[in-house]
């Protein structure tokens, strides 16, 4: 996988769109324990290394930026045949709302 640094290329990122993740479409009675492991940690993870780095890059430039995870209803609502895709989407979710709070509280620790 090459790797595109747009910091070095462009000297900064405004915006970073994370949509990677692994599925492994199956109901729960067939779904075989290290698919999903996979299923699971590959949506959060992704989500944690866009973030992460993004986020260092979008504040050494100091003009912001936006960080957008692409999720699904089934973070929400679940899915039949899909239950490791359903529960890695709601855990991204998840880590990306929690991505937001650490932004705003760090900003209000800046603040004070």
């Amino acid at each position: 996988m090459k790797r595109l640094d747009s910091k070095e290329r462009y000297s900064r990122l405004d915006i970073i769109v994370n949509m990677a993740g692994k599925v492994h479409w199956s109901h729960v009675l067939e779904m075989k324990v290290d698919d999903w492991k996979e299923a699971i940690s590959s949506f959060p993870t992704a989500g944690l290394v866009a973030t992460k780095h993004a986020a260092k890059a979008m504040i050494e430039a100091g003009n912001g930026g936006s960080i957008i995870h692409l999720l699904s209803t089934t973070a929400h609502f679940g899915q039949a045949v899909a239950a490791s895709y359903a529960t890695a989407k709601a855990g991204l979710m998840n880590q990306a709302r929690s991505a937001e709070m650490a932004a705003l509280f760090l900003a209000s620790e800046e603040a004070a």
